[in-house]
């Protein structure tokens, strides 16, 4: 039973937290080791019960932890997803197959819209004022336009990008506690999110094509989930799709069951599909960002739908529009306005195309519809990676996407963050280690 020994200088909380941290980096504890029971660490460490609580709702916090009722608290990867962004922002020697970005990113355009922007664009210092808020709340509704949905003016909340979307959207919809259903391999930021708000993730059953339509009318039955957040478009780590059939078969689900569907399309752009939330009848959300298609320097993205929730969300400023910086938010409007985002997002997706054609000579059997991702099958995802980044190439293991606790053998390949010529080099060393031919 691991019984650290606390530091003094510091509240008891902070200190086994600091324990804990300190066991994790030495590999004393490992990943997916099980800690003792609170009440036993409790008894062990002659401290309240009470303070044991609040030092693992800390480490939990901080990613070093993680609870299943009735599987207790376990030790998560070695990185949770906040450490994940960390590292992958990093400029380091290594290949990087891990961070998602788009692949051109015309910083000679870009600058020339911050630059107007700046020179014409007043009250740019503050807050952004009621007037750019409904000038980029329209840029919205062009840009939704442009992705095959059409939607009015009272239905966008402007928020400073797709994840504080996402973070408002479902705070105002699930109490902590309440269970959420999602795919059972999710991004990081969705994790993260259910993290921070004390949500229950349940992971959902997929196949290439995303959602299995059963699995998901099972779990919303077996667990009285009504709020289900999904890619249905490029999802991300394993870039499914759905299928015309698939998108029929899902909407009839959440049609029957009564689900509120969350739907997040950072990536639509890029497969070329309207968001599936255009098919469906009821209150539903859509939120998404330029970040992904146009550049991580437009901070700009938003929440659309006719769920009460965006009302919500606009009238509590301090959760969204009161924290939108103007500049980028004011650049993006601008560069949708002239449709110079929609070039340069048409423009990455015709680079992804030619990228993915490479990817195919290296995994010939790889069957997914082009993306800055791919999901890749291994023997072993942790071993995976290590060796990888061993050789110098980052890729990211599926611990970091699950939903839950699951046994899967893959890695998320990106092939987005780097140049053509690393791009190679990398795929090189990822097919060797897979068993692929180049």
């Amino acid at each position: 039973m691991w019984v650290p020994k606390l530091e003094t200088g510091f509240s008891k909380p902070e200190a086994l937290v600091r324990a804990l941290k300190r066991a994790i980096e030495s590999g004393e504890l490992k990943v997916n080791d099980r800690l003792p029971a609170q009440r036993e660490l409790a008894y062990a460490l002659g401290l309240n019960l009470s303070t044991v609580s609040r030092a693992m709702v800390e480490a939990t916090r901080q990613g070093l932890v993680g609870g299943e009722v009735g599987r207790g608290t376990y030790v998560l990867p070695r990185s949770d997803a906040a450490q994940l962004f960390s590292q992958i922002s990093q400029t380091c020697s290594s290949l990087d197959l891990a961070t998602i970005l788009p692949p051109l990113v015309d910083e000679a355009v870009l600058r020339s819209a911050f630059t107007a922007t700046a020179d014409l664009t007043p009250h740019l210092f503050g807050y952004p004022t009621d007037a750019q808020l409904y000038r980029a709340t329209d840029a919205v509704r062009q840009w939704m336009r442009w992705r095959g949905f059409d939607l009015p003016r009272a239905d966008v909340a402007i928020t400073t990008g797709a994840q504080a979307a996402l973070s408002a959207v479902l705070a105002a919809l699930l109490k902590p506690g309440k269970t959420l259903m999602t795919e059972a391999f999710t991004f990081p930021g969705m994790k993260a999110v259910a993290q921070q708000s004390g949500l229950r993730l349940h992971g959902v059953a997929c196949d290439s094509e995303g959602l299995l339509p059963d699995a998901l009318e099972q779990a919303s039955a077996q667990t009285g989930a009504r709020v289900l957040v999904a890619m249905p478009n490029l999802q991300n780590p394993t870039g499914a799709v759905m299928s015309p059939g698939r998108r029929a078969d899902i909407a009839g689900v959440i049609r029957r069951a009564g689900l509120t569907l969350v739907e997040d399309d950072v990536y639509g752009s890029y497969s070329g599909q309207p968001p599936l939330v255009a098919d469906l009848e009821g209150q539903h959300v859509l939120i998404s960002s330029l970040s992904k298609s146009v550049s991580p320097a437009l901070r700009f993205g938003f929440a659309i739908g006719n769920h009460p929730v965006l009302d919500r969300i606009r009238k509590e400023a301090a959760t969204a529009s009161w924290f939108v910086a103007p500049l980028p938010m004011m650049t993006a409007t601008r560069m949708i306005e002239d449709r110079s985002a929609m070039r340069l997002a048409s423009q990455q997706t015709e680079e992804i195309a030619r990228r993915w054609c490479i990817v195919t000579r290296f995994f010939p059997g790889l069957a997914a519809a082009p993306a800055c991702h791919f999901w890749l099958p291994v023997a072993e995802s942790q071993t995976f990676e290590s060796r990888a980044l061993s050789l110098g190439v980052r890729v990211v293991q599926d611990d970091f996407f699950a939903a839950t606790r699951q046994c899967s053998r893959h890695v998320r390949v990106s092939i987005s963050a780097e140049p053509w010529d690393r791009l190679l080099t990398g795929l090189t060393t990822i097919a060797a280690l897979a068993g692929g031919r180049a």
